[in-house]
């Protein structure tokens, strides 16, 4: 493990190489969300949330779990991204078994709620939007990427968290283990096989 101050960018700041097992860390990521330069720096708040001492260890546990979930560059659909991000949760929850979800995605709690409020209505949306099986780039950046807020292109939009298609794509992956108890973890991370794990999922939530 090597630890370094001014060499890995914000949106990086722990970088893991399974084939070597080495671990980078940057430090300086770790001030606390209100360290003066970071504002300075012009770094959004919604970033900076999570500067804090305490999220080393989740930046950590996901750089590792983004190693045991590799990414398919093949997998362009948006339900495939979702599910993808999900697995990366669930992998540093495993990680992590004193934290729960909430805590890994970062989220407090009126936005936890607001997503399990909002999951039947987001379902909907996504599949009158035909959005699950799009291969739109800028669906990513609107519901999985790190943002302060979620786009649905509402006058609401400011009071959605961000990156709930990584959240419902944490329940797709819960669904579908749910569906198949025999299958451990360890498979299913590796199974890539993303459009299957949403049809044997068999996710819809409703109200």
């Amino acid at each position: 493990m090597y630890t370094f101050t001014g060499e890995l960018p914000y949106m990086n700041p722990v970088a893991y190489w399974v084939q070597s097992n080495d671990m980078v860390l940057g430090l300086d990521w770790f001030l606390g969300k209100d360290y003066p330069l970071y504002q300075k720096m012009g770094i959004p708040q919604y970033i900076r949330n999570n500067f804090k001492p305490q999220d080393l260890k989740i930046s950590i546990a996901e750089s590792m779990a983004r190693q045991l979930v590799p990414m398919d560059i093949t997998k362009r659909k948006f339900v495939e991204k979702m599910i993808y991000a999900g697995k990366v949760l669930l992998a540093t929850q495993a990680f992590l078994p004193e934290k729960s979800a909430q805590e890994i995605m970062q989220y407090s709690s009126e936005q936890w709620q607001w997503c399990v409020d909002n999951e039947a209505d987001m379902y909907v949306y996504f599949t009158e939007s035909e959005y699950f099986f799009d291969e739109d780039k800028k669906l990513s950046e609107r519901f999985i990427e790190p943002a302060p807020f979620s786009k649905f292109f509402t006058d609401t939009d400011n009071e959605t968290p961000g990156r709930v298609g990584a959240w419902m794509g944490l329940q797709i992956c819960h669904a579908y283990l749910k569906q198949n108890p025999k299958v451990d973890l360890a498979t299913f991370l590796s199974d890539n096989d993303y459009l299957k794990i949403f049809k044997d999922s068999k996710y819809k939530p409703i109200k």
